[in-house]
């Protein structure tokens, strides 16, 4: 049984994580996702997947890129797909612990940084497809607007991820339900002040189209606010940012132990 738990084998033994990564254990561990003989604990069995991958990925870029390279993140989307059509707590949880490479804090979601942005298109690609209430929709976006609103290493993760437009998709998804909707706005702008790409302004510009049966759309108000905030206000003009695994910015653990975030800064 996979539930005698790969994490815990692997978590503080590094020559058996590149042992791992040597027999191709990416590979092994979406092929038994996708064999379609699951059994009805696949949730847990899930859960126990995205532990594994969480301790593999953990601090190492390397493993992340072969992840990458021989299974996709397309391939974690399905399989997580498989087992749970429904985007439930406990896997949304285990997938920001993904997101941020370590246990994800809930009490102070500001200081939390992404380090694994693909994570993040992740997440909102099962909020798309699979079968969500409004409940989970609201908690994803409510984390990524306090994640972004005042970090500017994660709005750039999320703008270079392309969760711009897995929101106006979202949105686009959610008609009928406005709390989704406003939510997905806030986000936008958020995001959108940072970096807007002709694409994405051109994809947003589609949502000023009328429903059917209606000579409007019910949120012009906000979606005009949203594109006014786009618009008009301006993120920073420069920044660096070092995130302490493609720099070459070096210091001692007793500076960077002391910073709320994770190794890491940027300037604005």
């Amino acid at each position: 049984r996979l539930q005698i738990s790969f994490s815990q084998i692997t978590a503080f033994h590094k020559p058996l994580r590149r042992l791992f990564c040597e027999c191709q254990i990416f590979v092994q561990l979406a092929t038994l996702m996708n064999s379609g003989h699951l059994r009805k604990d696949s949730h847990e069995l899930c859960c126990e997947v995205l532990d594994t991958l969480l301790v593999l990925f953990s601090g190492s870029f390397r493993n992340k890129t072969i992840f990458a390279n021989s299974v996709t993140y397309r391939a974690l989307e399905r399989l997580i797909m498989n087992c749970s059509p429904i985007l439930t707590n406990e896997i949304f949880k285990k997938l920001l612990n993904m997101l941020t490479d370590k246990d994800f804090s809930e009490l102070d979601t500001s200081s939390c940084t992404i380090e694994h942005n693909e994570i993040a298109l992740t997440i909102f690609s099962l909020l798309i497809k699979g079968k969500n209430r409004s409940e989970i929709k609201l908690k994803v976006l409510d984390k990524f607007i306090n994640l972004c609103e005042y970090n500017t290493h994660n709005c750039n993760s999320c703008v270079a991820a392309g969760v711009i437009l897995k929101t106006i998709e979202l949105f686009t998804s959610s008609e009928g339900d406005i709390s989704v909707q406003e939510q997905s706005l806030k986000l936008l702008s958020i995001l959108g002040t940072h970096s807007f790409s002709v694409k994405e302004l051109s994809t947003f510009l589609q949502l000023f189209r009328p429903i059917e049966n209606s000579y409007r759309h019910p949120l012009l108000p906000k979606l005009v606010n949203t594109f006014t905030t786009i618009a008009t206000k301006q993120g920073p003009a420069l920044y660096f940012l070092f995130s302490g695994v493609q720099s070459s910015f070096i210091c001692p653990p007793s500076i960077y132990s002391s910073f709320p975030g994770q190794r890491g800064f940027s300037i604005c």
